[in-house]
């Protein structure tokens, strides 16, 4: 985890009407600004790696955690693009620690995050043991159109 500075901007939904969203901004030491975003999603009863559905987990709303650039914006055609700024390390060690801190205030029981590349996963992935509090699984998301998810599980 790298502690950062951020400030906290609440959004409209994306996807769930009435609630709002969280977007937390940092810098890093190059002055690149990154978007981390809390969005809220609704997700059916499916069953995740374990053999448990997600209802017996939570029945409440479930934050889907994504990030990118902040000159990006949610541009789909860009979004999702590596940045090639040679920052991986310092970006994702920002982005555990600022999981963590959003976790300490909202205390979700499940978190969903979007399936990516195998080569993207091990990566994340090994960052993501860095929140001790939650095991990794995987299912499908209604959120990302009945595609395998991440979950995080506490």
């Amino acid at each position: 985890m790298s502690p950062t500075d951020y400030e906290i901007i609440k959004s409209n939904p994306l996807f769930i009407p009435g609630a709002k969203d969280d977007i937390y901004r940092f810098i890093t030491t190059n002055n690149n600004s990154y978007d981390l975003y809390f969005s809220l999603t609704d997700e059916r009863d499916y069953k995740l790696s374990n053999g448990n559905n997600i209802k017996n987990i939570t029945t409440s709303l479930i934050p889907t955690i994504f990030f990118s650039l902040t000159e990006r914006g949610l541009d789909t055609l860009t979004f999702d693009e590596l940045t090639d700024k040679g920052e991986k390390f310092e970006v994702m060690g920002k982005i555990i620690f600022l999981i963590n801190e959003y976790d300490k205030i909202h205390n979700y029981k499940l978190y969903s995050v979007g399936e990516v590349s195998k080569e993207k996963y091990k990566f994340y992935s090994y960052y993501l043991h860095n929140l001790p509090q939650f095991e990794i699984l995987d299912g499908k998301s209604d959120n990302y159109n009945g595609k395998k998810c991440y979950y995080l599980v506490k």
